[in-house]
Order: structure tokens, then C-alpha cells, then sequence
């Protein structure tokens, strides 16, 4: 429902930032994690809050946000930003990939996979609608493309990546 009315409000106003904060999906206390595809969203929207300078209408349930959610400032030192000409070095990325929540070496499928192979690596963002290619040489970044999840055809380009972590109990502290 609440994805419906974003898309609704959004249609009606496409300049308008809309943003929907979903409800874990797990019961309070019962020690079990969120699915990835939820908590990659629920990491991608808050950082996402946490950074805007315009007005957004946020739409969310009291049982989303009632759990303890991070402060926006932690958001600006655990996501990481990937931009095509930035320097690149896949030992480093590997391990601040791995200390976002990602599971290295899956063909990136679901949010929170990467692969990484010879001059590219595969990457499902948290929070992301699918799969990004970025293609490296020389140390640098030389392209960054959204790609079809099944036919891995190239979709579009970007200039910029942000990969933000697999759950806002990262930007937490743990």
C-alpha cells in the first residue's frame, strides 16, 4: 500500500522527492535479521534523508519507525561513493564492501551481493531496483552501468555509485 501511494503521489508531481521507509519484516525481539531486500532499503532511504537539502515526503508506518534508527550524521562516513575516473584499488574495496554487509563471490542477483572479476565487478546496492557493473583499469574507475539482472545487457551509465551499507545498524555501531 504504501509503495502504491508513493507511486501515486509521485505521478501526480514527478519533481516532489518521495521516498517510502518500509517496515522490518520480522517480529520485535524475536532475534531474527530483516530480509536484505528490506534492510538494504530501509539503509538506502535514511541515508538518503540524511543528506537531502530539499523537501521530501516521506511515507512510512509508526512500526517502521519505531525502531531505533541511526543519527544522519553517521551516514556520512559509512557509505561509500564510487565515481568513474576515482582511484581504485580491489583489495581495499573488497574489505569495505565486505564491512557494508555484502557478500562477496555471488553473482550479483539479490542486494548485498558483489563479485568481483578481472577488469569489473558486479554489485546489487542496497536499495537499488537491480544489478551495476563497474569496469576498472589502470587504478581507476573507468565505467559505472546499471545492467539487466538476467541478460546482464548494459541498461544506462552513471557518473556515480553510492553503495550504502546492508542495515542501519551499521550506521548504528552495530
Amino acid at each position: 500500500l504504501a509503495e502504491r501511494l508513493g507511486g501515486i503521489v509521485h505521478a501526480l508531481d514527478p519533481s516532489l522527492d518521495v521516498l517510502v521507509f518500509p517496515r522490518l519484516n520480522t517480529l520485535p525481539f524475536d532475534g531474527l535479521e530483516p530480509s536484505r531486500e528490506i534492510a538494504g532499503r530501509r539503509s538506502s532511504v535514511l541515508r538518503r534523508l540524511a543528506r537531502r537539502k530539499r523537501p521530501i515526503l516521506l511515507i512510512s508506518t509508526a512500526e517502521a519507525i519505531m525502531e531505533r534508527l541511526p543519527l544522519p550524521a553517521s551516514w556520512s562516513r559509512i557509505s561509500l561513493s564510487l565515481k568513474v575516473r576515482a582511484s581504485y584499488a580491489e583489495q581495499d574495496l573488497e574489505a569495505r564492501i565486505e564491512e557494508l554487509g555484502y557478500d562477496l563471490d555471488e553473482e550479483a542477483e539479490y542486494p548485498g551481493a558483489a563479485l568481483f572479476h578481472g577488469a569489473t565487478f558486479e554489485i546489487f546496492p542496497a536499495g537499488a531496483l537491480g544489478p551495476y557493473r563497474i569496469e576498472h583499469s589502470g587504478g581507476a574507475i573507468r565505467r559505472i552501468v546499471a545492467v539487466d539482472p538476467n541478460e546482464h545487457d548494459v541498461i544506462s551509465d552513471f557518473k556515480e555509485l553510492i553503495i550504502d551499507p546492508m542495515s542501519e545498524r551499521l550506521a548504528s555501531g552495530g
